[in-house]
């Protein structure tokens, strides 16, 4: 059987065996009324809890709308045409307006991929532009320590419009909102911060025990996690634990991994791993570098790996103790 698949803006077709195939799933056809620029023309007419947007944004006032990059199946070239004629409405001058393209920590756009996200209009008339994780004004910490930095004309802006889909999303619930925020226009140092690659201490108890069932389902689990909460991407990920565990094995083969000196040159090597994944994503994805950021960042892996593992070494023992006295 020969199926067709969406491929970036064209598709692709595979062959396959038919004995291999048991089913083939398609979405329900829901029922809808309006569809593209008539919705989001009823949508801004009638807000939901809010008074209309023309009625909140005034003549004079700095508007930022922040929307999706180009790794998001957001349709922004549909939303512009009524949002602009709203924000016109109002008495705002394009001249006052900027959309800006959320990166988070992606790659930069082309000139032709700003204009094919806004629209033939919006590309016209206002200014469109790329977050920018270098010029950011620091606003302060979260009460975990967070830095809060955005992108200074989205903090410098009288009004943020966030532009976004909502879609499932396997860690969040659904995404969107203020996702548009945070990481979506802040710093790579603000993503990442409280988030070094510290989950790796689960797939070493994994190794340590020689369970290859519970290595892969921890493996997966752990991709998955830091892919979702946006710490690393699923690429930097996967080199990351491929590397994790290539040190493991390596350094089994010359010592006990019970030995404290196996579990800090270990931890030394995880700490140097950890800064050349980051440095190599960000090298292939022409994302600017903070190098001072990214050597604290590899020391703090270096130094936290050796005492979350003897932490979560001590923990399982209580665990396995406790299940076998109960037994």
């Amino acid at each position: 059987m020969k199926i067709k698949l969406g491929f970036g803006t064209t598709e692709q077709e595979v062959e396959l065996p038919q004995k291999n195939i048991l089913n083939i799933l398609t979405p329900n056809q829901g029922e809808y009324g309006l569809t593209g620029e008539e919705e989001v023309k009823r949508a801004l007419e009638h807000p939901i809890g809010s008074p209309r947007l023309r009625e909140i944004v005034k003549p004079g006032e700095k508007i930022a709308i922040v929307t999706s990059d180009i790794t998001r199946p957001m349709p922004s070239w549909t939303v512009m045409p009524p949002l602009l004629d709203e924000l016109y409405a109002a008495g705002v001058k394009p001249e006052d307006i900027t959309l800006i393209f959320a990166l988070g920590s992606h790659r930069t756009h082309t000139e032709e991929e700003k204009k094919k996200l806004a629209g033939e209009r919006a590309y016209a008339e206002i200014r469109c532009e790329d977050s920018d994780p270098l010029d950011c004004i620091h606003l302060g910490r979260t009460i975990h320590g967070t830095p809060v930095d955005i992108t200074r004309r989205v903090a410098k802006a009288d009004r943020r419009i966030c532009l976004g889909n909502i879609e499932y999303h396997y860690f969040a619930g659904y995404s969107g909102g203020a996702k548009a925020i945070m990481p979506g226009v802040s710093t790579r140092d603000a993503i990442q911060a409280n988030h070094s690659n510290v989950l790796v201490v689960g797939l070493f108890l994994a190794l340590q025990e020689r369970r290859p069932v519970q290595i892969a389902v921890v493996l997966v689990l752990l991709i998955l996690l830091q892919e979702g909460v946006g710490t690393l991407d699923f690429g930097a990920s996967v080199l990351w634990y491929f590397l994790a565990i290539v040190l493991f094995f390596a350094g089994r083969w010359m010592f006990e991994t019970e030995n404290w000196l196996f579990v800090l040159l270990l931890s030394g090597c995880l700490g140097a791993a950890h800064g050349a994944v980051i440095w190599l994503m960000t090298r292939l994805q022409y994302i600017p570098l903070e190098t001072a950021g990214l050597v604290d960042e590899s020391i703090l892996q270096a130094l936290l790996t050796p005492v979350l593992w003897q932490a979560c070494r001590l923990a399982r023992r209580w665990v396995v103790s406790h299940e076998n006295n109960t037994a």
